[in-house]
């Protein structure tokens, strides 16, 4: 059974405000009208079964609000997965999605785009598009690299580019 608008607006309350989901009616188990729907799943999103099918909540959030589901992904601007206001839900492209994370947790510089070239002895800039990495130049101070990616961002990314 494929969920309807309907169906949806039945079973849950969606508030756009919080990005909180609760239920309308008694479920199975030990869920009771008004009670928070959805658990974090391993991945870090909202994760909600309605009639035995998995939703993930920000997807939810967008299907409730708009009466469509997209083909497109549903990026989080703030980057918290469980935060599923709507003012913080935006349509994006894979591409655009892509640009909207963080400075990787294992990175030795501690900016975005920019690592350390030991033959030449200066900061390597560098982006990844569609897969590929492309540099954008060796340069003496890590602001100048750090600056090269932030300007590649932009130009690539737009308004999903996150530079921190």
């Amino acid at each position: 059974m494929k969920l309807t608008f309907e169906r949806a607006h039945e079973l849950l309350d969606y508030d756009p405000t919080t990005g909180v989901f609760r239920w309308k009616i008694k479920r199975r188990g030990p869920r009771r009208p008004g009670e928070v729907a959805g658990t974090v799943g391993s991945h870090g999103y909202i994760a909600i079964v309605i009639d035995g099918e998995g939703w993930l909540g920000h997807r939810l959030a967008w299907f409730m609000t708009h009466g469509s589901l997209l083909d497109d992904q549903i990026d989080h601007e703030n980057l918290i997965r469980v935060d599923n206001r709507l003012k913080n839900l935006r349509v994006a492209t894979p591409l655009q999605n892509r640009g909207n994370v963080r400075v990787r947790s294992d990175s030795r510089t501690g900016v975005k785009g920019v690592s350390w070239h030991k033959q030449t002895q200066k900061w390597n800039a560098h982006i990844r598009i569609n897969g590929r990495k492309r540099s954008l130049g060796l340069f003496h101070s890590i602001l100048e690299a750090g600056a090269a990616y932030a300007t590649a961002a932009q130009q690539h990314f737009g308004e999903y580019a996150r530079v921190a």
